[in-house]
């Protein structure tokens, strides 16, 4: 005979229905309120059972099990939301370097702070102070501000945000997902700008960010915003011509006889080679050079006992002057 498993009986259908419409009609109810609900009725059920019953049904927590969830919030509310992390950067002598990036949820402009290699309350502040030089600018106006609990904000960072009318919204601990748009930034930083380059130093880091962060406002497509960019999104019209968006090269030309095609369809003389139709060479082989034209003195000519000059324009001229025409060419 199989050995019965000792454990608590299963819940029944009716009293699990009854419990998930409980919270669903009251979404202010804790477990243990519900459990306490429950027991008017004659139904003794535990907290730690009704919470996994909740789960289950991904109700979510009390107090807000039925209004809008966190992507759902930022979705709303994008036009007026920025936020930040750090990211940390090495160099090639193992000198580690702190950045702070802010990114506006709507438009997706960023912007990269300077580099430092000890990042305090007065470097962080003044970053905040910075930033906020650049709100009076943007066409829609920032109601909040998303950050993570680092220590490296400080009481200081917060006042200078809340003083432009800014609230500042801190994640839960140990979640990364809820600054998901910093941190697949930085993880876009990494992987486009920073991975293919060896930085130097804090000069070199600040150079290299600002390049890319120009790129990045400028030039650089995005899907969440139908293929713009995000200065067009933010209403600012882009330069035509910029330094790094250069203009797209010529279309490559064909190469003209005797040369080779350089980069953007230009050709250079090939070595050895003259891109005229009618050379020296081309006159040897058709007899025109003689020894009256060249001024020399005539030589033998190939066989011995000969005395017929080399140069007389003979076949045997022709030939000789075609290879030598090759060696030229090839190198032999």
């Amino acid at each position: 005979m199989r050995a019965s498993v000792a454990g608590r009986s299963p819940i029944d259908r009716e009293v699990r229905e009854l419990i998930l419409r409980l919270a669903r009609e009251n979404p202010r109810w804790g477990c243990v309120r519900l459990g306490g609900e429950l027991r008017k009725l004659g139904i003794r059920v535990g907290a730690t059972t009704i919470r996994s019953l909740i789960r289950t049904a991904r109700l979510g927590p009390a107090p807000r099990r039925t209004g809008p969830s966190w992507t759902e919030f930022l979705r709303a509310q994008a036009g007026g939301i920025i936020a930040c992390d750090f990211f940390t950067v090495e160099t090639a002598w193992l000198r580690t370097l702190y950045v702070l990036a802010f990114i506006e949820l709507g438009s997706r402009r960023i912007v990269v702070s300077p580099s430092t290699a000890h990042p305090d309350a007065v470097w962080v502040t003044q970053q905040a102070r910075n930033l906020a030089l650049g709100l009076d600018d943007r066409p829609t106006v920032l109601r909040f501000l998303i950050r993570d609990r680092d220590t490296k904000f400080g009481r200081s960072f917060d006042e200078v945000v809340r003083s432009e009318v800014v609230r500042v919204i801190l994640t839960p601990n140990q979640a990364p997902n809820a600054n998901a748009y910093a941190e697949r930034l930085i993880e876009t930083i990494r992987a486009e700008c920073l991975n293919w380059s060896l930085i130097l130093g804090r000069r070199h880091l600040d150079w290299t960010l600002r390049g890319y962060a120009e790129h990045y406002n400028r030039c650089r497509r995005h899907r969440g915003l139908d293929l713009a960019t995000p200065l067009a999104e933010a209403g600012e019209p882009a330069p035509v011509s910029h330094p790094t968006c250069p203009p797209a090269p010529p279309a490559r030309q064909a190469p003209v006889p005797g040369t080779f095609p350089a980069r953007y369809g230009e050709s250079r003389p090939r070595p050895g080679f003259s891109s005229k139709r009618a050379g020296p060479w081309d006159r040897w082989i058709s007899g025109r050079r003689t020894p009256a034209s060249t001024g020399r003195r005539p030589r033998s000519g190939g066989s011995r006992g000969s005395s017929s000059p080399r140069w007389s324009g003979g076949a045997s001229s022709g030939c000789t002057a075609y290879r030598r025409r090759s060696r030229a060419c090839h190198g032999w």
